[in-house]
């Protein structure tokens, strides 16, 4: 999933990616910029997650 409206939807929310990975549970932020540059997927579980997070669509995440 390349998802540059992550990376700025993250931003405009004033959050790192560690404190995002933090929020979701997750030990380590690499992940999330995996995500946000395309080079890894996120499941389902944490695309709800991150839609809850971003107060975004699931769909939002994935355009």
């Amino acid at each position: 999933m390349k998802n540059n409206h992550l990376k700025s939807v993250r931003l405009q929310l004033g959050l790192t990616q560690k404190q995002v990975a933090q929020l979701l549970g997750m030990k380590i932020e690499d992940r999330l910029s995996h995500w946000e540059k395309g080079s890894a997927t996120s499941s389902v579980q944490n695309l709800y997650k991150l839609a809850q997070l971003c107060q975004v669509k699931i769909e939002d995440l994935l355009s």
